[in-house]
């Protein structure tokens, strides 16, 4: 199982090394799901959808991001 912490509502879980992808986290309301919003973590510090097979709207899904980018990932790969 993936570290994972809540924001609000929402469950974020981490990945690394699992393959070819880049550092992600999934994103999902309540408990993790295999039906997630899914973000690559980038070199440059920001966020790239992948998909999101929830019902969090593109406004949720605007501040989650923002909040990942400001609070979780600070750091050069």
């Amino acid at each position: 199982m993936p570290n994972y912490f809540r924001f609000k509502n929402f469950v974020l879980y981490f990945y690394a090394g699992d393959g070819i992808e880049p550092i992600h986290v999934h994103i999902t309301e309540g408990r993790p799901s295999k039906a997630s919003v899914k973000l690559w973590l980038l070199e440059d510090g920001t966020c790239k959808l992948a998909y999101n097979r929830t019902d969090i709207s593109d406004k949720e899904l605007k501040k989650l991001e923002k909040f990942i980018e400001l609070n979780i990932y600070r750091t050069k790969l």
